[in-house]
């Protein structure tokens, strides 16, 4: 009867290089994972921040048009200003105010400038100008609204102010001047 032998002795396992390097792998392969979510996670706050600031621009100038098309202005065709003035046809006994707060960069709505008992209302935020013309008697406003919004730059720094890009909405209103 023949009786076999296992070899154990030569399965020894791996080797200390082979280990090594075997960590070393799995640890940049891990280092490279991690740095692709943090730049990821970096650029999706910067998409969605440019999104918010696009779209508080867009609300704002929805609001103005509002405000706008329900109100009568007192200014004459050929003007331009960067604080408008209006009667709104549901208070006509009001004045109503929409300027910049250039301290604080908000565009803000004062519902009667002549009584301080009503406070301002901020329409929108991280705006830089808006600006108001006149046109065809009285009956046309011409609305240029700049807001600024990040770059998608420098995943692992903080924003800084020249971090920053200008933008434009422009619109053409008609008032209800009756």
């Amino acid at each position: 009867m023949k009786t076999y032998r296992r070899h154990y002795s030569r399965s020894r396992g791996f080797t200390l290089p082979e280990v090594f390097i075997a960590s070393l792998l799995s640890g940049l392969t891990m280092a490279f994972l991690i740095y692709i979510t943090i730049a990821s996670a970096k650029v999706i706050t910067i998409v969605t921040m440019q999104s918010s600031y696009q779209q508080n621009a867009a609300l704002a100038m929805e609001k103005i048009a509002y405000l706008i098309r329900n109100s009568t202005l007192p200014f004459p065709s050929g003007q331009s200003t960067t604080e408008l003035r209006f009667v709104n046809v549901l208070t006509p006994t009001k004045t109503s105010s929409i300027s910049l707060n250039t301290a604080n960069s908000t565009l803000e709505l004062d519902p009667d400038i002549s009584s301080s008992s009503e406070p301002t209302v901020v329409i929108a935020k991280y705006i830089k100008n808006v600006n108001f013309q006149f046109l065809e008697q009285n009956t046309v406003v011409e609305v240029m609204l700049n807001f600024k919004y990040p770059k998608l730059k420098g995943f692992f720094r903080k924003l800084e102010p020249d971090d920053f890009l200008d933008a434009t909405f422009r619109t053409q209103l008609f008032a209800r001047n009756s």
